[in-house]
């Protein structure tokens, strides 16, 4: 009996992780992830960020350690334009909509000779789907249902 209970807490567990899986299908979807880098003194640091048109894009960013506890920060659009700088700042978030393109942020430390800087930064990367149907949630329904099923049968 225990080893049936087992399989069945188990099952029902699967099943909860599909159904949040299904209705995380239905909503916008935003991605996010961060990083810590080490800047040298006298270094800049650049990343990339493709984006979709209609978009949009967070940036959050923290000096974790070096002296002052500050960096310069700009964010550029694909054309090149700077849609946001910091000059000697220890934090800042920017958020800005976006076009089809790639996105350059860049950290500057070349004003400090002597310390580097640990950053961490996070990218938050909304309305990113595909254009794919929003009712394609349903699909997970039907196959959570025929697992319903299952269930009770082992019941």
């Amino acid at each position: 009996m225990r080893v049936r209970l087992g399989l069945v807490s188990a099952v029902l567990s699967w099943l909860c992780v599909c159904e949040w899986r299904a209705a995380s299908g239905a909503f916008t979807q935003a991605l996010d992830s961060d990083f810590t880098f080490t800047l040298p003194p006298g270094h800049k640091e650049c990343f990339y960020q493709t984006m979709k048109k209609d978009a949009s894009l967070e940036i959050e960013y923290q000096v974790l350690d070096g002296a002052g506890l500050d960096v310069d920060f700009y964010l550029s659009s694909p054309s090149g334009d700077i849609l946001a700088s910091d000059m000697r700042k220890s934090d800042g978030v920017h958020t800005v909509e976006t076009v089809d393109g790639d996105y350059m942020f860049c950290f500057d430390n070349s004003f400090s000779t002597v310390s580097e800087k640990i950053i961490f930064f996070e990218l938050i990367l909304d309305n990113m789907d595909d254009g794919e149907d929003p009712d394609n949630w349903k699909e997970y329904v039907q196959g959570t249902d025929l697992l319903d099923m299952k269930l009770e049968d082992i019941m």
